[in-house]
């Protein structure tokens, strides 16, 4: 500019400002804040110079922080942003006189500037503009906000809000903004014809110079390659954009000045070496090289005399003074635009692919062939258009043709459209000498750089010609030449190997931002996805697929329907197959095509059933599955495993299905699932599938145990899915036998996986049918009903198991054949049900029984026998014989481990079954140890969720609370009780005793009305459930007299105690601990109330009993011990040594 404004002082004109010169001056970063200062705020290039050293001295004197990043890794602001905030505004102030100044102040004869910002949660670039476009969205920014947006370095400063966006640094997006700028003109002055390069006058690129990589030493890794990235694109920027215009750099139109040495130490927060800036840059200027570029860009600029509207009269004698083309050149055709869509306004997302495509095509020597591949309706054609626009914007005298590959007419036609526009001959009768014109003359003849768009090329039989046809390919009729690029799109990955080989690029699912964009754009009322949750969930049933997405849009714009009202559409599976089946208009794609999605599947439905049955079975038999993970070995076995492949290959291959990397599983998109069911239903073959898919997982799925459960549980949501099906879609007859052998093994599985309430439903349907068809007397009826009855006692239904099992033990008996081993299964079962309801003495003879029969029959090692001789060691804890029940507890545990091994759930049951003997008499230490073991190596194996290790968690969380660690304890048995509600659901046994055992640590912890509320509940509904007398539900009472005790209502509380009390010595005896417990506490009561000689009275058999039957050192003696010496104290004035004498000596 100095050397421009003294040649215009020479000629006694005035000096002139860089707004008064440029257009459009746009800048990213630094770049950016200098080109709102010379644009928008008019500043010749002193004052630029000048506010902007102040600025960064203002900014960089004092650091923040001193690393990028903090403890957790993460990017920080190492400088204050709020006083970058503070000088910009300074600046501003200075210049508008306010600080809210527009940037776009609606003045239309000035210089344009806009800005680059990254959008934060995209990493997009959005340019910030101090004027309109009419097809560009517009973000209201000031000065001040687009000043702070483009220069909120990463690591240096803080992101920036401007209204609901939140931006960084515009180097993150455009380090190098240059081609931003060649795009930003060319949407303001050649939006149409994209043709930019005839009407610049002067175009420059400024770079900050080369700093090197010395920012990538104190970066956080991810930054660090980031700016690795951002380093080295750069560089590829500025020399892909003066290839483009290395005509224009030989006609001294494009200008590039960047110090290339001299900054390698200087970063951007290092003012203070302004010296080496300003020594580095007169270095540079002063190269004969770069004093002959700056000349010459002086000459350019002195023609200049108004800011641009049209192209102005100025530049023709420029151009007549440029250089001549190259003959190449001269030789060049006419570019031609054989596209047959217009951009699609509404294109989102694909930079990567985008990327990747013009890599492959024009980032090599030799032009190669690409094709892009997916599912029908991923948006394969409107990817092909986008390149398509956006490669002739960087190479604007390519030629771009467009060839439809869906059938043999249509291909000959667009060859026909493009024989016309070369104008290679007259007009052609027979196809094959036009598609051989065609080819020959792009192959050899036309000179000009093009790109040939084979669009739909689906059908492997018309692509590739097969080895004993005599009839050409069409494959045979593509152009081959070194100036030529070939873009191919299909649905057929087997297409796209046999074109390209593997220069194959896939288009995947979107993410579902940029889902919800596409359907924002689409809807007439945008404001339609107000509720972010309804339409997240309706994305998700459209399975993210573009296509999907504007359908839906379409319909809900000629209906008036909203997101709610399309989603419960959505609920019914042949709604769906309507409203997807259902044609739209859509200008983004082919008149002549239908453009439903289920449609555009049908076409390779029929595809693939010419050309591979088996894939074709497949296809239907895992339409009656679940959709997701699919084992190999779930399909019907096929004659080779190489035929096998080839089937499941040609799914993969057209995207219906997708395989795991261990080639073990495979997904089936969402929406074709539905779609082959629906085609299947329409076809009168959907019974006949679902048939065979229940069969063959009936015969695949094993008999259920822990042992074989890595086999069988991923076959179960296949079952439960088929089972889910048969349900909806078939009646229930004669004709539907097949189903209960399936749902007696998914029954069991269920069982075994700890979903009890799932399991009874199914095992009840099975029973009861085989009861109807076979007889109650037959053994396969006995082994339904020994399976309910297992479920009936896990879903806490003890009364109805012990009917049950009472029931098949008389009718076997009644059967007059033998049926041991089963009936020794039906008598655990009642067994079990009399445990379970408190009905020990029964329970034990009944264990006790089993147990010598399985040890006498099978052998004491025989799984069977050590399940007896465990059950018998639960009865003993719950009837008090701790230390019997301990001996029978290792000697289980020592077998299973031998015998099973030590972490087989089996032998994980017993040490928790040890863990509780340890618990119950006071060897708390012990008891923690075998349970953290067991809730770790459950939960490695059954996963979180299961019943098993909800059970481990409550026991550890009892000992917690023995301990007096409450805190842990509460945390541990709120997650165990919404576990529980959640899985057993809320009346479950184990669920009531898991929020029994909460409200006790409430009560503990001195939240008395907590665990009273909570122990009522409880309390009412162990009553309903399990009855009065039930040991738990006196337990629930015991609590609430506790409870009460502590509430100071002593006389509720020894009524209640005396209840409890008496209750459990007629039920359980007068030795049982808990009687034991009742009495201590009634002694307590009885203190409280200065009743001092019965509480008395009442602990010295407390404490001779719990002696005898616990041991003296039991934590529940030494607590009755220390209880009375505190009333002996207040009595008698005993001393605690001499009760504790006395207690030794009765003892």
């Amino acid at each position: 500019m100095q050397q421009l404004n003294h040649s215009r002082r020479k000629g006694d004109l005035p000096a002139v400002k860089p707004c008064e010169v440029f257009d459009l001056i746009g800048g990213t970063s630094t770049g950016g804040l200098i080109a709102i200062m010379l644009g928008r705020l008019e500043m010749d290039v002193d004052e630029c110079i000048e506010k902007y050293t102040s600025l960064m001295e203002e900014v960089f004197r004092k650091q923040r922080v001193w690393l990028p990043f903090n403890w957790r890794g993460n990017i920080e602001a190492r400088f204050d942003s709020d006083r970058l905030a503070y000088a910009v505004k300074q600046v501003v102030l200075e210049k508008e006189g306010v600080e809210t100044s527009p940037l776009d102040d609606g003045k239309s004869n000035r210089c344009k500037v806009f800005v680059c910002a990254t959008a934060k949660e995209t990493r997009m670039t959005t340019r910030l503009r101090s004027y309109k476009l009419a097809d560009e969205l517009c973000i209201d920014a000031t000065v001040l906000e687009a000043a702070l947006a483009t220069s909120a370095a990463t690591s240096f400063f803080k992101p920036i809000q401007i209204g609901a966006r939140t931006f960084v640094d515009g180097a993150l997006g455009a380090n190098n903004p240059v081609e931003e700028v060649e795009r930003e003109a060319t949407n303001i002055w050649c939006s149409t014809s994209a043709n930019l390069k005839p009407l610049v006058k002067c175009f420059i690129s400024i770079g900050t110079g080369n700093p090197g990589k010395k920012a990538l030493e104190d970066s956080a890794p991810k930054f660090a390659k980031a700016l690795v990235d951002l380093a080295t694109e750069t560089e590829r920027t500025a020399e892909r954009c003066l290839e483009r215009w290395r005509v224009e750099f030989e006609g001294n139109r494009y200008f590039r000045f960047n110090i290339d040495h001299g900054l390698e130490g200087v970063g951007l927060e290092e003012f203070q070496q302004r010296g080496l800036l300003e020594a580095s840059a007169d270095e540079y200027l002063r190269s004969q090289e770069q004093k002959i570029r700056l000349r010459e860009c002086v000459a350019n600029l002195q023609v200049r005399s108004s800011l641009t509207g049209d192209p102005p009269q100025e530049m023709r004698p420029f151009f007549e003074r440029s250089p001549l083309p190259s003959p190449r050149t001269q030789q060049c055709p006419q570019r031609l635009w054989l596209v047959p869509f217009l951009r699609n306004p509404r294109f989102v997302g694909r930079t990567t692919e985008l990327a990747a495509l013009e890599s492959k095509l024009f980032g090599t020597r030799h032009p190669p062939k690409v094709a892009i591949t997916g599912l029908g309706g991923i948006g394969k054609t409107q990817v092909a258009v986008e390149f398509a626009y956006r490669i002739t914007e960087n190479h604007p005298d390519l030629s771009v043709f467009w060839v439809v590959a869906t059938n043999t007419e249509n291909w000959v036609n667009s060859y026909r459209e493009i024989a016309e526009h070369l104008k290679i001959g007259a007009t052609f009768n027979d196809d094959e000498d036009i598609k051989t014109t065609v080819k020959n003359y792009l192959s050899h003849e036309y000179e000009g750089q093009w790109l040939m768009i084979v669009d739909n090329a689906d059908d492997l039989d018309l692509i590739v010609s097969n080895p004993t046809s005599t009839s050409r390919s069409l494959f045979d009729d593509l152009p081959q030449s070194s100036c030529g690029r070939l873009l191919v799109t299909t649905r057929n990955l087997k297409v796209a190997t046999k074109l390209v080989r593997n220069n194959i690029i896939y288009i995947p699912d979107m993410t579902e931002d940029l889902a919800q964009e596409l359907l924002r754009s689409s809807l007439v009322h945008p404001d339609l996805l107000h509720n972010a949750e309804a339409t997240s969930e309706m994305l998700k049933r459209l399975a993210l697929l573009p296509l999907a997405l504007v359908q839906a849009a379409a319909f809900m714009n000629e209906n008036s329907a909203t997101v709610e009202d399309y989603l419960g559409l959505l609920e019914d599976a042949r709604e769906v197959d309507d409203l997807l089946g259902e044609d739209f208009e859509d200008d983004t794609r082919y008149d002549y095509c239908r453009n439903a999605v289920i449609t555009t599947w049908l076409i390779s439905f029929e595809q693939i059933q010419r050309r591979n049955e088996l894939a074709a079975q497949y296809l239907s038999f895992i339409a009656c599955l679940d959709p997701k993970n699919i084992p190999m070995a779930l399909l019907p076995v096929s004659s080779s495993k190489k035929i096998l492949l080839e089937a499941i290959g040609t799914l993969a291959a057209y995207s219906f299905v997708t395989r795991h990397r261990n080639n073990e599983f495979m997904d089936v998109h969402r929406l074709v699932h539905l779609a082959t069911r629906n085609w299947l239903r329409k076809e009168g073959k959907l019974e006949h599938w679902q048939k065979a898919a229940m069969n063959r997982l009936t015969e695949v799925l094993p008999t259920p145990s822990f042992d074989n459960m890595p086999l069988w549980i991923h076959y179960l949501p296949h079952a439960e899915q088929a089972i889910e099906y048969e349900a909806t879609t078939m009646g229930v007859g004669e004709e539907s036998w097949h189903k209960f052998p399936l749902y007696e093994k998914v029954g069991a599985c269920l069982l075994t996986n700890g979903r009890y309430a799932d399991a009874e439903v199914l095992l009840r349907e099975s029973r009861d049918w085989r009861e109807k068809t076979l007889g109650p007397c037959h053994i396969t009826t006995f082994e339904c009903a020994i399976n309910l009855g297992r479920a009936l006692n896990c879903t806490g239904k003890f009364v109805v198991a012990e009917g049950l099992a009472t029931k098949v033990l008389e009718q076997m008996s009644a059967s007059q054949a033998s049926h041991q081993p089963l009936t020794l299964e039906c008598l655990s079962i009642l067994a079990e049900s009399f445990r379970n309801q408190g009905r020990w003495d029964e329970a034990h003879k009944l264990n006790r029984e089993l147990f010598e029969k399985r040890k006498e029959a099978l052998g004491p090692d025989n799984r069977d026998t050590l399940c007896s001789m465990s059950d018998l060691a639960e009865t003993l804890r719950n009837q008090g014989c701790f230390k019997e029940a301990e001996e029978l507890n290792k000697e289980v545990l020592a077998r299973r481990r031998l015998v099973l091994g030590p972490r087989h759930q089996s032998t994980l049951g017993s040490m928790l079954n040890l863990a509780a003997t340890y618990w119950n008499q006071g060897r708390l230490q012990q008891a923690e140890e075998l349970e953290l073991t067991v809730l770790q190596e459950r939960e490695r194996s059954l996963g979180s969720n299961h019943p098993d290790v909800i059970k481990s968690m409550a026991n550890l969380a009892v000992t917690y609370w023995e301990q007096g660690n409450l805190k842990s304890a509460e945390e541990l048995e709120v997650q165990v009780m919404e576990s529980n509600k959640k899985i057993l659901g809320t009346g479950h046994p184990r669920t009531l005793k898991s929020m029994s055992n909460l409200a006790e640590t409430y009560r503990t912890q001195g939240r008395l009305s907590e665990a009273q509320d909570l122990h009522w509940e409880v309390w009412n509904r162990r009553v309903e459930l399990l009855g009065e007398d039930h040991p738990a539900t006196l337990k629930s009472k015991h609590h609430l007299a506790e409870a009460k005790r502590q509430q100071g209502d002593y006389r509720e509380a020894e009524q209640l105690h005396e209840y409890v009390c008496k209750k459990r010595q007629a039920i359980v005896g007068l030795n049982h601990p808990e009687t034991l417990r009742s009495m201590n506490s009634l002694a307590a009561t009885y203190h409280m109330q200065n009743r001092g000689s019965e509480a008395q009275t009442l602990y010295e058999e407390v404490i001779k009993r719990r002696q005898r039957i616990l041991g003296a050192e039991h934590p529940d003696t030494l607590a009755s011990i220390a209880s009375l010496a505190q009333v002996s104290r207040t009595v008698t004035q005993t001393s605690l040594m001499e009760v504790k004498a006395d207690c030794l000596a009765r003892k």
